[in-house]
Formats: structure tokens, C-alpha cells, sequence
């Protein structure tokens, strides 16, 4: 009894993370001068959003929707992994980790080993922490913002909650921004 149970609660487990994972919608684009590969994911219009990438430009913009979408030329695939403490795929997420896979990169999935260019919209109530050791951040429109660069300019505007931004070797720009 008790291993049919299991198994039961195995099996609607693993039908729910499949239920969840066939939400996100993908899209690519033949574009000058590669693929662009775009996903997009249903998220609360108040979710916390985290991006990180070994190198690349981050290019982030608040928008009216309730969903993340994600594009790259540099990647070859997009993934989002829900890193609240009860993911119930019913509803959108509210804590969402994007994950990159570049051109000619083992197929791996790790944080912040990727060498991408990457623009993002996310709902304008969001919260989103993005870092990458060599490259630009721009963050526009979003409830907050965490930057990081160790090696590049960071660029963030019209933030109305919360701002923390630093670079070790780059400038920091903040306008138009509260909190």
C-alpha cells in the first residue's frame, strides 16, 4: 500500500512539473546576424526576477504584462526554474531564475556561466537582480533593481521602490528612480 502510494504521488508530481513546464512559450526568429531565441513565462506582476551571465550586456525593461520574456542571439536555449518554496504551477510564479545555454556551450545548466547578450521585460512591479561579471546593465521601469558588474557600466531608470547597484570597474548611472 504505502509503495502505491508513493508511486501515485510520484507520478502527479512529475505530471505537474511537466504541466508547468509546457506554460513558458518559445519563439525563434532568424535575424541579422544569427538566431534570436526568445521564451517567454507567466509570472505575479510583483515576482522577483534574477539573471546572471559570466559576460554579456542586460538590457531590462518594465512592461504592463504579467509575464517574463526572455531574448538572446548568444544562447541556444532559455530556461526558467521556479525558486519559490511551494511551486504550485497553477499559478505564475513568483520567484523565477532565468538560465542561459550559449552557442558551442556543453549542454549545461549553470548560473552565471554564460557568455550572452540578453534583453528581458518583466512586469513593471517587479523586483529584478541581475549580474554579470563583464558587461553593461540597463534596468528600466521596475519596482526594483540589484546590479552588479564587476567590469561594466550599469544604467538604471524610473525604479520606484528599490535601487542597489555596484561595479568594480565600471560607472554606475541612476535616474529618475525612488526608494
Amino acid at each position: 500500500m504505502t509503495k502505491k502510494l508513493f508511486a501515485a504521488c510520484a507520478v502527479a508530481g512529475l505530471i505537474l512539473s511537466l504541466a508547468g513546464s509546457t506554460l513558458a512559450h518559445d519563439k525563434i526568429e532568424s535575424g541579422e546576424p544569427g538566431e534570436k531565441i526568445e521564451r517567454s513565462f507567466p509570472v505575479d506582476p510583483q515576482g522577483v526576477v534574477t539573471l546572471c551571465v559570466a559576460s554579456g550586456t542586460l538590457n531590462v525593461r518594465g512592461w504592463e504584462k504579467s509575464e517574463l520574456r526572455v531574448r538572446s542571439s548568444d544562447a541556444v536555449q532559455i530556461d526558467f526554474r521556479r525558486i519559490e518554496r511551494i511551486k504550485d504551477t497553477s499559478k505564475p510564479a513568483t520567484r523565477i531564475d532565468v538560465m542561459l545555454i550559449e552557442k558551442g556551450a556543453p549542454n549545461v545548466k549553470r548560473d552565471c556561466q554564460a557568455l550572452a547578450n540578453v534583453e528581458m521585460e518583466v512586469p513593471t512591479g517587479a523586483i529584478v537582480q541581475v549580474q554579470t561579471r563583464d558587461g553593461d546593465i540597463f534596468i528600466a521601469g521596475v519596482a526594483g533593481a540589484y546590479a552588479g558588474s564587476q567590469n561594466g557600466d550599469i544604467a538604471i531608470e524610473r525604479v520606484t521602490k528599490l535601487v542597489e547597484a555596484g561595479s568594480v570597474g565600471g560607472s554606475i548611472s541612476l535616474k529618475d528612480s525612488s526608494g
